[in-house]
């Protein structure tokens, strides 16, 4: 039993009408949910951004009270950090000769 050529395209143009439409229905709630994503993680940056900014102005203020406080000890350390420079240095040269 075969199906006649007008049975076929009776059934298939429908079909292809509803494949169409879903296809349509299927792009737009995606194209939805990018535009959604995009605008939420538009905000989060927006929320770390200023967050950042925040924290960049405080961080100086605390930094520069700490040397206020504490310029003995940044002293000592420098001068430990050069040491350590110049040892480095010696070890260098004597390995080279």
């Amino acid at each position: 039993m075969s199906v006649s050529r007008e049975v076929q395209e009776f059934i298939n143009n429908p079909l292809a009408q509803n494949n169409r439409a879903l296809l349509d229905q299927i792009s737009k709630l995606v194209a939805d949910s990018v535009d959604s994503i995009k605008c939420s993680s538009e905000e989060v940056t927006d929320d770390q951004l200023r967050e950042i900014k925040k924290l960049s102005r405080e961080e100086p203020g605390s930094v520069k009270a700490q040397r206020q406080q504490n310029p003995i000890q940044i002293q000592f350390q420098a001068s430990g950090f050069i040491g350590l420079c110049q040892i480095a240095s010696r070890g260098q040269r004597s390995r080279q000769g």
